[in-house]
């Protein structure tokens, strides 16, 4: 229904989730029967809605899908992939220092590997992560993901994103994850976001 509304709309640039399609055959099929591709296809592991469930995602089989969506649908759509990022602690709690570190050492050595497999990743820094991290992902690549905390008073995130821009500048462009919130999008230089909060009303 919602990617009807997407074509009707004629929207250009949709970001989908591994989690929620696994199969490329799936995705494929939903554009083809819509007769329908946006000009920018952001895939996205899904790690977030998995996490807060306990549960993990297979790193290779994750790897595959990209691949898999890179060598079907990349000559009708522009392609970015999203890093199989680790989030620190459970879902519902603060993470200690070490649990933040762990995470982040885990996000980049998985950044690597989806890397080793021939593709070009969008690595994500975290609020609560140090910010050693961002700058390493600014001296990596061109194009990262920045997601700020859901459990978090919007002026925490707000400084957040504040530090993390004061960072990135002009660098680098960023991608928001969960943020479609008016004051930030007019607050910050994103390239681009996303949020399903458009979708619950």
């Amino acid at each position: 229904m919602f990617f009807k509304w997407m074509k009707q709309c004629d929207v250009r640039n949709i970001l989908v989730s591994y989690a929620f399609f696994k199969t490329t055959e799936s995705l494929e099929k939903l554009f083809n029967e819509l007769e329908w591709y946006p000009k920018n296809l952001i895939i996205d592991s899904g790690a977030f809605s998995v996490w807060s469930r306990g549960l993990n995602i297979d790193i290779d089989k994750y790897a595959n899908f990209c691949l898999n969506v890179n060598d079907k649908l990349s000559k009708k759509t522009n392609i970015n992939i999203v890093n199989l990022d680790v989030l620190p602690g459970k879902f519902g709690q603060f993470p200690i220092g070490i649990e933040r570190k762990e995470s982040a050492e885990k996000g980049w050595q998985n950044m690597l590997y989806l890397e080793s497999k021939g593709l070009k990743v969008i690595p994500v820094f975290h609020q609560h992560e140090d910010y050693e991290w961002l700058n390493k992902m600014i001296k990596h690549t061109d194009y990262i993901g920045i997601s700020p905390a859901n459990d978090v008073s919007m002026k925490n995130k707000l400084s957040f994103l504040n530090k993390s821009f004061s960072i990135t500048k002009d660098k680098i462009k960023t991608h928001g994850f969960a943020v479609t919130g008016y004051e930030q999008l007019i607050r910050y230089p994103f390239y681009s976001v996303d949020s399903s909060s458009w979708a619950c009303g």
